[in-house]
């Protein structure tokens, strides 16, 4: 399975935020990218990221995002924030309005550092399975999904008819 993944430069623009991802836990799913922007405002602390990369750079360090084929395009099925943030700091989004005065300024430099991402690419999302399961349900070293959102990506595989 993992063998099949690939790893390259993907153009910023060409990376979608991912409308399946767990922690969009909601009443009514969200569909468009600017939804899922002001989500990861309001409940993931998308600003105090932003600060950080802003910051530090380009979150040097950290594992490149997951990304599956979708189209012309990619979806980031794992990094949903760190892609969502570069695309607040390069410009290619605007953040919720009320929220235009926390972002900083970065350098032109840095700018364009941002808008190719090194990443790893997946035959599929459910290739991905695994390492989110392993990363975000209590074992790894990323954030956790918490009760709903570890809830909510159980549940999402059994309606796609998993058992």
């Amino acid at each position: 399975m993992y063998s099949n993944f690939e790893y390259a430069s993907i153009p910023l623009e060409k990376i979608s935020l991912d409308v399946k991802n767990p922690r969009l836990v909601t009443p009514k799913p969200l569909k468009k990218q600017e939804e899922i922007l002001e989500y990861l405002y309001e409940h993931e602390d998308l600003d105090v990221f932003i600060k950080k990369i802003s910051g530090e750079g380009r979150n040097i360090g950290a594992e490149r995002p997951y990304v599956v084929k979708k189209g012309s395009g990619y979806t980031v099925v794992a990094g949903n924030a760190r892609i969502a943030a570069y695309k607040v700091l390069s410009g290619l989004m605007k953040p919720p309005s009320g929220h235009a005065a926390s972002v900083p300024s970065i350098s032109e430099e840095n700018r364009k550092l941002l808008l190719d991402v090194e990443c790893t690419i997946a035959s599929s999302r459910d290739d991905l399975l695994p390492i989110m399961a392993s990363a975000h349900f209590g074992l790894g070293d990323k954030t956790k999904w918490g009760y709903l959102g570890s809830r909510k990506a159980i549940y999402d595989e059994w309606a796609s008819g998993r058992s």
